[in-house]
């Protein structure tokens, strides 16, 4: 359960920083960026409305547990238990 929670908190931390990343790469022009953050309250509430909605709930379960896995699997290797 700890590790859903973490992971939960990884994707929370990580909300908007890849739109920065993608300005920087060039792949955003200054004016689409600065559009998009101009919206950023709003999406950021439509974001929390679909999460309660339940409609991400099976894409973001089966992302999850692949994380896990691939987390559980990388440490039982490394502790030499697997």
């Amino acid at each position: 359960m700890t590790a859903f929670i973490n992971i939960g908190l990884v994707f929370n931390l990580t909300h908007y920083r890849h739109l920065m990343v993608l300005r920087f790469n060039g792949v955003l022009s200054e004016e689409t960026y600065f559009n998009l953050m101009r919206y950023e309250m709003y999406l950021s509430f439509a974001l929390i409305l679909v999460l309660v909605s339940g409609v991400l709930d099976g894409p973001l379960f089966y992302a999850r547990s692949a994380i896990v896995n691939c987390f559980s699997t990388i440490s039982r290797v490394l502790l030499g238990m697997g």
